[in-house]
């Protein structure tokens, strides 16, 4: 089904759900090791692994099973959790145990990926693995009898190597080994949240910033948990052409919707797809997607899979890709490379494997794109793009004017804040004067950092430099932390909103001091109070006061605030009372209600950076059809069809394609002769011949008939001008303006 149909199909089915349930995030959910099931092989090349294969591999480089332990709500109208599908694109190489001396335990990663439903509808994830100290002695045990076999056989020689000097190069990470009485073990967890829109930037930002409230000494304003709840029921899908601010663990965030004649919504950036392929490979994969070719994305990072995928079909506009696409290729799923259509495939390779080794039954039609490498292997009879040269001088034109991508990197971003705010926090701590107890870690005005950390199952950092901290959604209690001294036990949803609203009352003074508007000077007070065990009843009681009565204000005068939602027009089960502090507003400009810090600044510039870039690259590309496709609605031919006609079959002779091509120059052929015979070109068709039959026309054909509109208008202010129109051919110009997003 093609992408228009799902936008289409998703409307409809949200046409049929209470308004209540169109909130932005639809679950959060948390995969990792489940200890009941214990551990399991995972295989992850596809291929069936005998016994003496596993044996030649070290059990910390094998690949485990992983488990949804827990999601919240328990169901959705309209987007049923599936949580086979979402472990496996959440890890799709499977779990994997590392020890504290690797690297990789130190640094979370994250990626976005893509679900296609069976109606077509799609679900839109983005997720951050990172590793958590493993205590259960079922693990440990397993893995150190695992360690002692692989030693065993590879000391008698039973693990054949094909040669010594192979041995010898082998990578000490390939060779990592696990001691039980000297080594800590760390698996693979990941927190992850699931919508039905494809705005994930601010999401991202979201899960980086819960991370790095449980390894900031200084505690959030509210419980962990209240944050959770804000999101999943209390922050709306922002409307068309308007913005949903919504409130992070540190920071205001932002979700954007374009307007009704704007391009559809799109938060990859464009400028970093450059980057990683160069303009020159970005041109020939766009052209063999055009072509409808078999497209192979080879790449060591999910995210860089992700990214050109989804921006190489969004470049597409107004086409959608009509085939399988499967950014993601599960390493359970390798075979479906076999297969002779045309996809779009992405294929994630370990750092030992050579993307050269894949080869597919037939490599005819075939792109081969490798990413890290910044190479594309094309077909040699591959064509060449009408007006390539031009389009290739306007993308450059704005690269230059955008010459740093504004899409920050935000893992990176992440740890260099978190170093920031730890070094600052123990400056400040260095020039206070501690209590009587001399525990700078004592609250009384609320829960602690380690508690709230708890309540969600993250157990902060112990000091600063640490690699990796003990931090667990345990499946025996819900979600808590590994160390006993924070265990809180939060089993279910049920739970996790009665723990919401069980803290809500102690939350309220510190939500009405913070009321989304506390200022720094004012969390310096709260940092001094606390820190010199000073009781802040008194205060946040004036405070909440004082908020209350702004707050009353605001509401006769400022638009629409949404609040608590509404358990009986809600979800089932939703009946606990929200923290007061979780609401969102919706503007038409991206203002935050308070002053922005320069964090926040800085990620809203960067967010509209990224949107504008975004706009003028797709706005290129699309002026590139408005000038190839002009008048293609005057060669479609006029027939008897009726819808019933249209949905039943399709007329082959419904377009004029010798006609259509007699007015591009013969250069142009080689590469419109096989575009007008695809899915893509057809469907485009079938669209066009419905919009008349029905007096109904498509949202995005509409928004593309107005680029040709406004093409047209331009050429006819160019006429009689060096880029007239010369003996009947079509001679193109770069778009003289291009619409801003947001």
């Amino acid at each position: 089904m093609s992408q228009r149909q799902q936008q289409q199909s998703t409307a409809s089915t949200a046409d049929d759900e209470p308004a209540e349930s169109q909130n932005l995030v639809d679950y959060f959910y948390v995969v990792g090791l489940d200890l009941e099931m214990g551990l399991e092989h995972f295989n992850a090349t596809g291929e069936g692994d005998s016994e003496a294969e596993l044996l030649r591999t070290p059990p910390l480089e094998r690949s485990y099973k992983c488990k949804v332990l827990h999601h919240f709500p328990e169901h959705t109208p309209g987007n049923q959790f599936d949580k086979d599908s979402i472990a496996m694109m959440t890890m799709p190489h499977g779990l994997t145990l590392r020890t504290d001396r690797s690297t990789e335990a130190a640094h979370p990663v994250a990626h976005h990926f893509l679900i296609t439903r069976e109606d077509g509808t799609r679900v839109h994830g983005v997720c951050i693995i990172y590793y958590e100290e493993v205590s259960a002695s079922q693990v440990t045990s397993a893995i150190s009898t695992l360690q002692s076999i692989y030693s065993q056989e590879r000391a008698t020689g039973f693990v054949d190597y094909e040669s010594r000097a192979a041995m010898d190069t082998v990578s000490l990470h390939s060779l990592n080994c696990y001691s039980e009485t000297s080594d800590r073990l760390f698996a693979a967890k990941a927190v992850g949240l699931l919508t039905r829109a494809p705005l994930l930037h601010s999401l991202e930002h979201w899960l980086w910033d819960l991370l790095s409230a449980v390894r900031w000494p200084r505690p959030p304003p509210l419980p962990l948990e209240s944050y959770v709840y804000n999101l999943l029921f209390e922050v709306p899908l922002p409307p068309a052409g308007r913005s949903v601010a919504f409130r992070g663990v540190y920071r205001d965030l932002l979700a954007h919707s374009p307007g009704q004649h704007e391009l559809p919504p799109f938060e990859f950036s464009l400028r970093h797809l450059v980057d990683m392929l160069q303009l020159d490979n970005l041109l020939q994969v766009y052209t063999c997607v055009l072509l409808e070719y078999r497209v192979v994305l080879f790449s060591e990072d999910y995210r860089n899979l992700i990214l050109v995928a989804e921006s190489i079909t969004t470049l597409l506009f107004p086409f959608v890709w009509p085939h399988v696409y499967v950014p993601i290729l599960p390493a359970s799923l390798k075979h479906f490379l076999e297969a002779p259509v045309p996809f779009i495939m992405g294929l994630r390779l370990r750092e030992d494997e050579d993307p050269e080794d894949v080869h597919l039954p037939s490599e005819a039609n075939v792109c081969f794109v490798y990413i890290d490498q910044r190479r594309v292997k094309a077909p040699d009879d591959l064509p060449k793009l009408p007006n390539e040269r031009e389009l290739k001088q306007e993308i450059t034109n704005i690269l230059r004017l955008n010459p740093v991508d504004c899409d920050d990197h935000l893992a990176s971003d992440w740890r260099n804040q978190l170093q920031q705010q730890q070094q600052q926090q123990q400056q400040q701590m260095s020039r206070l004067s501690l209590g009587p107890s001399g525990d700078t870690d004592h609250h009384p005005a609320g829960p602690s950092g380690a508690e709230a950390a708890a309540a969600v199952g993250v157990a902060p950092a112990a000091a600063p430099g640490g690699i990796v901290k003990s931090q667990s959604f345990d499946a025996d209690s819900g979600m808590s932390s590994t160390r006993s001294s924070y265990r809180h036990s939060v089993q279910s949803e049920a739970n996790l909103q009665a723990s919401a609203s069980a803290s809500a009352a102690a939350a309220a003074a510190a939500a009405a001091a913070d009321g989304f508007n506390r200022s720094d000077t004012l969390e310096h007070v709260y940092m001094l109070a606390r820190t010199a065990n000073v009781s802040l009843e008194n205060l946040t009681e004036r405070l909440a006061a004082a908020a209350a009565a702004n707050a009353s204000s605001n509401n006769n005068s400022t638009g629409a605030k949404t609040g608590a939602a509404d358990p009986a027009a809600g979800r089932p089960g939703d009946s606990a009372t929200p923290p007061p502090s979780s609401t969102a507003t919706t503007s038409s400009s991206l203002m935050m209600k308070k002053s922005a810090s320069p964090d926040e600044e800085m990620y809203e510039k960067r967010y509209h950076s990224m949107l504008k870039f975004n706009n003028a690259m797709r706005e290129i590309f699309l002026n590139h059809f408005a000038f190839l496709l002009q008048d293609y609605d005057e060669y479609v031919k006029d027939g008897e069809q009726d819808v019933s006609d249209m949905v039943s079959g399709r007329d082959t002779n419904k377009f004029d394609k010798s006609a259509f091509v007699n007015d591009f120059p013969n250069a142009y052929l080689a590469f419109l002769s096989p575009f007008l015979e695809t899915q893509m070109f057809a469907t485009l068709l079938d669209l066009k011949i419905l919009s008349k039959l029905s007096n109904q026309e498509d949202s995005n054909l509409r928004l593309f008939h107005d680029r040709i509109e406004q093409r047209k208008m331009q050429q006819q202010r160019l006429e009689g001008g060096p880029n007239a129109d010369r003996l009947g051919m079509k001679i193109y110009q770069p778009g003289a303006c291009i619409p801003e997003s947001g």
